[in-house]
């Protein structure tokens, strides 16, 4: 069996040509600074809409212009001083017209060679800095001029091109760009409100850093859009489902889907992070994200960028959508893929509805532990539990490993989450590193995004294990992976609260208060001796990019061992169900071995689970 790899193959499709067609691109930053990454024009319709499964509606025919300015009579443009802009496949065709922004034209002192100049750095280097400005004034010369409005057609063939706007879009953001003062003053606005508080969580930080970084507020003053290498938020996110913040959403898709430069063809890998992304990016709305711009309170430079960003994000995605066509198209398999995260997502959105006194519990409690107070995260631990214990108790594990992956399945891995969380900060640090340890076992699952990349590792995986050339591979990392919650649970607990195990057969139970002594017998047991060997089902990738393979564990014998342990106490409530001659495994901390059940099973021959974590299972 060949190990599942994490290679980036480049597609090979019947038609290079066809490919570079849907995902090949310019290279245009926007934004007011240095050129930024890679970055062009893609395929959309006119109104940019997506009916959920990647189709591209007909490109929008461009308005008629009012008639031109009449020729000043000065010189026009003419043989290499006009440059030629071909459209996109899929993006709005732009027609010869006169530039409607020389009313904010300051200087029309250019010749024809610096206005062909200008435009083919903008084309070549990117649109950042006073490009756009001094592009755009040299075309105001002589605004009417049959070659000067071809080099005007050139400007917003380029734009529209690289964002996927509409040509009216397209002309707005160029007239943004023409008042540089506002702009520059906009710019500036916008960035310094976006400060991040002292006391601010990881959380918080991680997604302010997002929202500066969509708006370009770096050293670059490039906005999201118009780069590659950003820092996927999809992790923070997963709790939910479509971000609140419009900001975030149109951040999350265009993080997700990579840009092309001309001349390069996408991989297999980032068809495989489209989607992983898919389900999100179809949910995409134009008509209600103009509604939000049109009552934020955003500047001209804020709403230029943020009505660029949503365009770039939904061409980038329908192109994917297109190049996942072409591939069922060649390869039927790929249709069952791109399927799952549609489902996963779908399946997320009833599991949050049915159970949506657990997940707003949970997320209530996410905040007020990642918030400024100490006090604030305590007293939750009785809550909590309770909220915890009957969804573990309704998936009625029989076996240790059903058991495990219960307390990681899907709505209650959140309710698990918090409550790991919350029992560190109350007092509580032993059961919550017991948690911690039994989390270990299985996935970790918090929402659709992470359903929906292991669920496609799976399907991948075993379609390679029987087409070991199926030529899609894995290169992806969700963006987190627990660490944030790993992290904080390090600072939160005590750190003399680890435990060690105590397994015997219970004798005596008996009461004493809020706890239960717990007496036990000397007796003689046969233990599984097993044998373990790597599967090629991935069981987690961890933050560090590493794969994690499930192991196949298989009983290849039995040894007799003697088993006798001191008293040990736990609390009341986690002795539902225990019984004289149970078999016990105890998680136990201190001098008077207090503790809690990690697992306890009828009798010793280890076939029916009656407790788990303090929780009866009947």
């Amino acid at each position: 069996m060949k190990t599942l790899a994490v290679l980036a193959i480049p597609l090979l499709l019947a038609s290079c040509t066809q490919l570079k067609g849907a995902v090949g691109m310019d290279t245009n930053p926007s934004g007011d600074g240095k050129a930024a990454s890679n970055t062009s024009g893609g395929k959309t319709g006119g109104d940019g809409r997506t009916d959920g499964g990647g189709t591209t509606t007909e490109p929008v025919a461009a308005r008629p212009d009012p008639p031109p300015p009449p020729p000043t009579g000065g010189r026009d443009a003419e043989g290499d001083d006009i440059v030629v802009v071909a459209p996109r496949d899929g993006v709005e065709v732009i027609k010869p017209f006169a530039a409607p922004w020389c009313d904010l034209a300051k200087s029309k002192s250019y010749s024809t060679g610096a206005m062909a100049r200008a435009i083919q750095r903008g084309i070549k280097d990117g649109w950042g800095g006073g490009v756009m400005l001094e592009a755009g004034e040299a075309v105001c010369v002589n605004p009417g001029a049959p070659g000067y409005m071809k080099n005007t057609m050139a400007i917003v063939q380029d734009w529209v091109n690289m964002t996927g706007q509409t040509k009216a879009e397209a002309v707005e953001s160029i007239r943004a760009r023409m008042q540089k003062e506002a702009w520059d003053k906009g710019q500036e606005e916008t960035c310094a409100a976006l400060g991040v508080s002292r006391e601010a969580s990881d959380e918080e930080r991680a997604l302010v850093a997002a929202r500066q970084r969509f708006f370009g507020c770096n050293y670059d003053k490039a906005p999201q859009w118009s780069q590659n290498d950003t820092d996927s938020i999809r992790g923070w996110l997963d709790f939910g489902g479509v971000p609140a913040d419009p900001v975030l959403h149109v951040y999350e898709i265009r993080q997700c889907l990579r840009n092309y430069a001309p001349g390069k063809d996408p991989q297999y890998n980032d068809v495989f992070n489209w989607a992983i992304c898919s389900a999100s990016a179809s949910r995409l709305d134009k008509a209600a994200f103009d509604k939000w711009l049109a009552g934020a309170k955003l500047n001209i430079y804020g709403r230029t960028i943020a009505r660029e960003s949503f365009s770039v994000a939904r061409m980038l995605h329908l192109r994917y959508a297109a190049i996942a066509k072409m591939l069922i198209k060649q390869e039927a398999a790929f249709q069952g893929l791109f399927e799952l995260p549609e489902k996963e997502w779908t399946k997320w959105e009833k599991l949050r509805a049915d159970h949506k006194a657990a997940v707003d519990a949970a997320m209530a409690y996410h905040k007020l532990f990642f918030g400024p107070s100490k006090n604030a995260r305590k007293g939750c631990f009785e809550n909590l539990r309770k909220l915890w214990a009957p969804g573990l108790a309704k998936a009625k594990p029989t076996t240790l490993q059903d058991a495990r992956t219960a307390i990681n399945h899907e709505i209650n891995n959140l309710v698990t989450a918090e409550l790991m969380l919350c029992a560190a900060a109350d007092g509580q640090s032993l059961f919550s590193n017991l948690l911690e340890r039994e989390r270990a076992f299985s996935r970790r699952l918090r929402g659709p995004r992470g359903a929906a990349f292991y669920a496609m590792i799976d399907a991948l995986t075993a379609l390679i294990a029987d087409r070991e050339n199926f030529p899609m591979r894995t290169k992806q990392y969700l963006g987190y992976d627990d660490e944030f919650i790993r992290i904080a649970l390090s600072y939160a607990r005590d750190k003399d609260s680890f435990g060690s195990d105590a397994e015997s057969v219970i004798d005596k139970l008996t009461p004493a208060g809020d706890d239960v002594k717990i007496t036990f017998a000397k007796v003689k047991v046969m233990t599984d001796e097993l044998s373990c060997k790597p599967t090629n089902r991935i069981n987690y990738i961890n933050a560090s990019g590493i794969v994690e393979y499930h192991n196949d564990c298989r009983v290849v014998g039995q040894k007799e061992v003697t088993l006798q342990e001191e008293p040990v106490i736990v609390p009341a409530w986690a002795a539902g169900g225990l019984k004289k001659g149970n078999l016990g495994s105890f998680y136990i901390n201190g001098p008077e071995r207090r503790g809690f059940p990690s697992a306890v099973w009828a009798d010793k021959d280890r076939k029916a689970l009656v407790n788990y974590l303090g929780v009866e299972l009947k």
